[in-house]
């Protein structure tokens, strides 16, 4: 196996201007799953993706009236294309990527049905419009058997959705998502929590933030969520709270809402899909302009090449008993890699 490649990382400081991501390592066929994180002083944002190619890509945020924005933080998680197992990777896992024709709105929730690879008792599903091949903006999001649904063990429904904009027209995106059994374990030696959460995240001119409890086993530092179901007609999308969202016991969160018809952010209560993952060694530390010049300020830690020999059941009760420090050969086996990056 040439590995998951996971990649997790925050961008600091973005806005309205793309910005190059440069990862540690390249991907045959990578999945971007980005979340933004704000607060309610702040305009509603949503995070695009293009260019998700070799070992970059590039992200801005978007305001669905086009407002110009600055200063916003982005998480991300990156993953190879792929459908992955507990006994051969460590983790039940699949990266999908496919082209979303269907553009669901305020009045419209229907979605582009999928299946699953894998069998999952409690599917945990996170995305990403990973194009912008329309200028105007759209954004992730899943559900089950009806719009209100959670994704379940039987159907998925996922694609993209424009809320109340009355420009409910786009062009045909590449949607990538990532589906992940709820729990804990770890991925190439990284800790992670993924679950869905309580139907308790409100609008964020209510009362943020609406916390999630996580278990404290993870040291967790970054994460990402997507909506799961969508109770509210109006649309929306989970957001990540605050100055320090992703704590080891607490997920901090807010739902936010367009204002392209109307100005108010409230929004009914709904239940949000999120993993959180520890954070890795050095990773990227230079400032990503319109060329990212970023590189590894030490190399990646990496799991020995003869791969992952011990399947994760739930809280890993074991880590290495050292850390290699020798970067493998392409290929040879699973690769990590994280870090954080900083922006203009």
């Amino acid at each position: 196996s040439a590995g998951i490649k996971l990649a997790t990382g925050e961008v600091t400081g973005v806005g309205s201007t793309w910005q190059t991501v440069t990862l540690p390592e390249s991907y045959a066929s990578m999945v971007v799953v980005a979340a933004p994180n704000y607060e309610d002083t702040d305009d509603p944002a949503v995070v695009r993706v293009r260019n998700a190619t070799g070992n970059s890509f590039e992200l801005k945020v978007q305001n669905p009236s086009n407002a110009g924005l600055s200063g916003y933080r982005v998480h991300y998680m990156v993953v190879e294309e792929g459908v992955y197992t507990e006994a051969e990777h460590g983790v039940k896992m699949e990266a999908v990527k496919y082209g979303s024709s269907v553009t669901d709105g305020s009045g419209s929730w229907v979605g582009e049905a999928r299946g699953y690879a894998n069998s999952y008792s409690s599917p945990v599903v996170l995305g990403q419009v990973m194009t912008a091949n329309d200028v105007d903006w759209s954004v992730f999001w899943a559900r089950g058997s009806t719009a209100g649904d959670v994704p379940s063990s039987g159907v998925l429904y996922a694609g993209k959705h424009v809320g109340q904009d009355p420009d409910e027209t786009r062009m045909v995106e590449m949607v990538g998502y990532i589906v992940m059994e709820v729990g804990e374990g770890s991925i190439e030696g990284r800790g992670y929590e993924a679950a869905l959460g309580a139907d308790s995240v409100k609008g964020i001119e209510e009362s943020p933030p609406y916390v999630y409890a996580l278990s404290g086993q993870v040291a967790a530092g970054v994460g990402v969520v997507s909506a799961a179901g969508m109770d509210g007609g109006d649309g929306g999308w989970p957001v990540l709270y605050g100055a320090t969202p992703v704590e080891a016991t607490s997920l901090d969160l807010a739902y936010d809402e367009d204002q392209t018809v109307d100005t108010e952010r409230a929004h009914t209560k709904e239940p949000v899909a999120y993993v959180v993952f520890e954070e890795g060694p050095a990773g990227p530390t230079a400032t990503p302009t319109s060329i990212a010049t970023a590189t590894p300020t030490s190399s990646p830690t990496a799991t020995p090449t003869s791969g992952p020999t011990a399947t994760p059941t739930g809280i890993p009760t074991s880590t290495p008993t050292s850390t290699p420090t020798s970067t493998p050969i392409p290929g040879a086996g699973p690769k990590v890699a994280a870090g954080m990056v900083t922006g203009v």
